[in-house]
């Protein structure tokens, strides 16, 4: 007897239906490979600084280095990143390949790039790609692929710089011979810290002499961080003991015994070109964050009686004066606005003295004390014909 035939469902596609809306890395943890580390970085300080730009799980930096005697290492993130400038060195940030939490990542992200490609985005890319083109033409600056040289030009010694052009001069280095020690003397009796914020970093005077904290010199380091230089080594390790005061302040902080910092300034950027109806302080914001940590937030307020520029305090971590320009695209339209850094150096109200306190007693209660204290005496003469002994406990 032959039987007949039985429907089978298809077993097509049926990995990618299994693992559809389950792609490891995407929504957890994504490990990236960094390069181009500076010299005696440490974990710490590495996890710290990316931190900025994101939640930092985990982080790991090799012993050996990478082709090009390079320090290098692995970070785990939530955000992707490059081009972020620690110290003077600019960060090149990759997924790191081989790392199982990054499987199926970029096929995800090249879905979600394509399935995000609205008419109106692509309008606004397009006019976007127009205004570049013209402010170029504009500043005779027109940029073609095919400008590069050939082989028989690169033999002949002709350059591919422009000569309006100035090419950015490589980084000029010096040896610092290894016995160099600064500030010796204040080493092992001065905290260095970072301050959780702008606003604790200007009221860290006021704040030590609220908690009766005194007898040091504060000293600005640099971004939000901090140096307290006590007259009396006691008084640095008391301070240091009371973690649940300085908390308050400080993200960290610990004895200075000559451990090095990552630099970091605060710049103040002035933003022009915002029309009036996109005039909003999280639009300022957003342009600000483009070049670093937003530490002094916009505070634009149509009755300032100035809109036409916003003032925004961000972190930074290079030398570099910020002078950019940035378009935004709202709707189909696009408007240009300009960044440009304020000059001169920036210094927290902070720094200075702050004097040792002693709890003085009351002079008033000190006074009413003795005279009740004479009259006693007084009464008790009169009662022990004139014999009398008198104890007084001063604590």
């Amino acid at each position: 007897m032959v039987e007949g035939w039985q429907d089978v469902p298809a077993r097509r596609n049926k990995g990618r239906q299994k693992n559809k809306g389950e792609t490891k890395g995407v929504g957890d943890v994504t490990k990236f490979f960094v390069s181009n580390l500076p010299s005696g970085c440490t974990l710490w300080v590495v996890s710290e600084f990316l931190g900025y730009y994101g939640e930092v799980v985990g982080s790991y930096i090799a012993k050996k280095r990478d082709k090009e005697g390079k320090r290098f290492g692995f970070c785990s993130f939530r955000k992707r990143m490059n081009g972020v400038k620690m110290g003077l060195c600019k960060l090149k940030v990759n997924v790191a390949k081989l790392a199982v939490e990054n499987i199926g990542l970029r096929e995800l992200e090249e879905r979600a790039d394509r399935k995000h490609d609205n008419p109106e985005m692509l309008v606004g890319r397009m006019q976007e790609k127009q205004e570049v083109e013209r402010q170029n033409k504009v500043n005779g600056q027109t940029f073609h692929p095919s400008d590069g040289l050939s082989f028989r030009a690169v033999l002949n010694g002709k350059s591919s710089v422009d000569p309006g052009v100035h090419a950015e001069s490589s980084c000029r280095s010096i040896k610092v011979p290894d016995n160099v020690v600064a500030f010796f003397e204040i080493r092992g009796k001065a905290l260095i810290g970072r301050v959780t914020d702008l606003k604790m970093l200007t009221r860290m005077k006021e704040l030590l002499a609220e908690n009766m904290v005194g007898g040091l010199d504060i000293v600005y380091v640099g971004g939000l961080s901090l140096l307290l230089n006590f007259h009396d080594k006691e008084d640095a390790v008391d301070l240091l003991s009371k973690k649940d005061v300085w908390s308050n302040w400080f993200s960290v902080l610990d004895l200075w015994e000559g451990q090095s910092l990552s630099f970091e300034r605060v710049a103040w950027l002035k933003i022009h070109g915002v029309p009036i109806n996109l005039a909003i302080n999280e639009v300022f914001d957003d342009v600000a964050s483009q070049f670093g940590k937003i530490v002094h937030p916009s505070q634009l307020s149509h009755e300032d009686g100035d809109i036409s520029v916003g003032l925004v305090g961000i972190l930074v971590g290079d030398g570099k004066k910020v002078n950019e320009s940035v378009n935004l695209r709202w709707t189909n339209k696009v408007f240009k606005s300009w960044i440009t850094e304020v000059e001169g150096s920036w210094e927290p109200e902070c720094v200075g003295s702050v004097g040792k306190r002693v709890v003085e007693a009351d002079a008033a209660s000190v006074d009413n004390n003795v005279e009740t204290l004479l009259e006693m005496v007084h009464d008790s003469k009169s009662q022990v014909g004139g014999y009398s002994l008198l104890f007084i406990a001063i604590s």
